[in-house]
């Protein structure tokens, strides 16, 4: 058969590598050890996101696949097969490196093969009507220019950065101030969908005015594993919930936020 893959390869299509996990983060015996943080707290109105994990599940199973070829893989990789990691990362910039490689390349493929105007890039890629000083780490994006959602990358070995462990703590304003610098970056660039992750991690967030109230809600995801795979009414893959957030915000990507008079939207803090 004409351009057929060799024998024991496996063919991919977009169904297929949005159901799969992540591959496992290779962290160097060298790493830094200081925390990302920026000095910013989130001060809005926030509550968890409802129905998220079941959201995504059903938009992906509804979701009509055309079943194009977007990838080869060994059915049974060895250790030095380029589908396993062989890049050691020991900073947040290595770390963003490979959460670009393995789910940015990856949806942008598999948002390509199904006709969606959706791929991930740096924020720099970006066409934006006014100027903005501050560069986020990672856009979702049309191909012409115009973001989508926004993203902001943490290296998962630096314990302030631990998305879940945060959340457990029962400390509401360290969570307030892990996610400020992404709520900034939403009010600012008016979009209403956003990401956070440290690789191993990954958060998801919605701007939301509720119903005859007039301040913006910041909906927040559970947190989901790179090691997730997905499990019909368990758990969903990273990928698939990327996947459903770029359809959302492919139908909906702008948002004005409506800031608490008391209260606002984030605060810069003062550190002694």
């Amino acid at each position: 058969m004409p351009n057929a893959p060799p024998q024991g390869t496996l063919v991919l299509n977009a169904q297929d590598l949005v159901l799969q996990a992540l591959p496992t983060l290779q962290i160097g015996p060298g790493h830094t050890t200081s925390s990302a943080i920026h000095k910013v707290s989130f001060t809005g109105k926030m509550r968890p996101w409802d129905n998220f994990v079941s959201d995504v599940e059903s938009l992906c199973n509804a979701f009509q696949w055309k079943g194009n070829r977007v990838a080869n893989t060994d059915s049974a990789p060895l250790p030095h097969h380029l589908s396993r990691e062989q890049i050691s990362v020991g900073d947040e910039t290595g770390a963003q490196g490979r959460f670009h490689q393995n789910v940015g390349q990856v949806m942008g493929g598999v948002f390509l093969s199904e006709g969606l105007d959706i791929k991930f890039g740096d924020f720099k890629s970006c066409v934006l009507d006014e100027v903005y000083n501050r560069v986020p780490d990672s856009v979702m994006r049309r191909a012409a220019g115009s973001p989508l959602a926004v993203g902001e990358m943490k290296s998962p070995w630096v314990s302030s950065h631990r998305i879940r462990d945060t959340l457990l703590a029962g400390k509401e304003f360290m969570f307030r101030r892990l996610i400020g610098q992404i709520a900034r970056y939403m009010r600012d660039l008016k979009l209403k969908y956003a990401y956070l992750s440290n690789y191993e991690e990954a958060m998801f967030f919605c701007q939301n005015d509720p119903l005859g109230a007039h301040q913006t809600e910041l909906l927040y995801s559970d947190v989901i594993d790179f090691s997730n795979r997905a499990v019909t009414g368990s758990s969903v893959t990273i990928r698939q919930c990327f996947f459903y957030v770029g359809v959302c915000a492919a139908q909906q990507p702008n948002h004005t936020t409506s800031e608490s008079r008391t209260t606002g939207w984030v605060k810069d803090m003062v550190m002694k």
